[in-house]
């Protein structure tokens, strides 16, 4: 899968980011919920669910917002905004990075979770 087309997968999901939005609201509304009004007892059938839910969301919404397609570099641009677009581009290499870490790191995450249910 090349860059275009990953481009083109979420430039197609980009309007859905609100919804990604709303749902991780409802799942911090859930933890705030869960954390006053719900006996220790059954803490954990709610709070897990609500904070995996919330960082698969994240996740999710930062891939939507990264992902976006850039212009094209322009030839007749000056030596320092060559400079700017190239250190930009590195930052946005290295976020990408991090983000496969975190994923990474939240699929170990959700697996220890949902095995402490049980």
């Amino acid at each position: 899968m090349d860059r275009n087309s990953l481009a083109k997968i979420f430039l197609y999901l980009y309007p859905y980011r609100k919804y990604c939005l709303f749902i991780a609201a409802l799942s911090v509304f859930t933890l705030i919920y869960t954390f006053i009004a719900v006996n220790p007892q059954q803490q954990d059938l709610l709070l897990i669910p609500a904070v995996l839910t919330l960082v698969w969301t994240l996740i999710f919404y930062l891939s939507i917002c990264i992902f976006q397609p850039r212009p094209l570099f322009v030839n007749k641009v000056s030596f320092l905004q060559r400079i700017k677009q190239k250190f930009y581009h590195f930052l946005r290499v290295l976020l990408v990075f991090i983000l496969i870490a975190l994923t990474l790191t939240v699929i170990v995450f959700s697996f220890r979770l949902f095995n402490a249910l049980n």
